[in-house]
């Protein structure tokens, strides 16, 4: 059974025959997809080598060890060209970033990324490489807010309200979404309080002040 936030990831994977997990750990994700018949292929990839046996296990356990491949790399450096869906679920949004970021994409149609934090650096990838945003939501779950984030390949040119709020999210306002922006205007306030250097304190002051816009915007539709 799906946690509702790789529940959602999974309901974003569209158009696609083969799907590159990266980070898959027990690879219930790609599991998922082949026996929902989302995909006919999967490739499980961890840099860690426990979480693969768990994911050889459980794959054995669903007779799916012949289409479901493990691999253990890094990132996308070992992207088969048959792979033409992308998940990166779970890691950090710098993680995300550099396993991305100036990459050959290959044949890849659709990238599904859900970062544990620092969305905007998955958004920021757009800026540097041929990727667009075609979706974004958000995944309540255990007291936390997850952000999910739909890229295809082409180009866009975002604001920095875009980059930082979400130019689907920043249209779709969802109530969830609003409160965790609220909270991270008062984290950034408090936190500006209590740093006294003014070098420092320039990027939260902007993206606080980008905040405050998002949030005035919001209240006032």
């Amino acid at each position: 059974m799906l946690s509702k936030r790789l529940q959602t990831v999974l309901s974003f994977l569209k158009n696609g025959r083969v799907l590159y997990d990266v980070g898959s750990d027990h690879a219930y994700l790609p599991i998922a997809a082949l026996k929902e018949g989302v995909v006919e292929k999967a490739y499980a990839v961890d840099n860690k080598l426990g979480p693969l046996e768990a994911a050889r296990q459980n794959a054995k356990k669903e007779d799916l060890l012949d289409t479901l491949k493990l691999l253990h790399s890094e990132g996308i450096e070992d992207l088969d060209q048959d792979a033409d869906l992308l998940v990166i679920a779970g890691l950090g949004g710098k993680t995300i970033h550099k396993i991305l970021d100036g990459q050959d994409y290959k044949n890849l149609t659709r990238m599904v990324l859900q970062p544990n934090n620092h969305p905007e650096m998955v958004r920021f990838l757009t800026k540097s490489n041929p990727l667009k945003i075609v979706d974004e939501t958000v995944v309540a779950e255990n007291g936390e807010l997850y952000v999910v984030i739909v890229l295809e390949k082409g180009e866009q040119s975002l604001s920095p309200k875009e980059l930082w709020g979400g130019p689907v999210l920043l249209q779709k306002k969802p109530p969830a979404y609003k409160e965790s922006l609220e909270k991270e205007h008062g984290f950034l306030s408090r936190l500006l309080e209590e740093i006294p250097d003014q070098d420092a304190k320039k990027p939260l002051q902007e993206k606080k002040d980008l905040l405050e816009e998002v949030l005035h915007e919001w209240r006032n539709d």
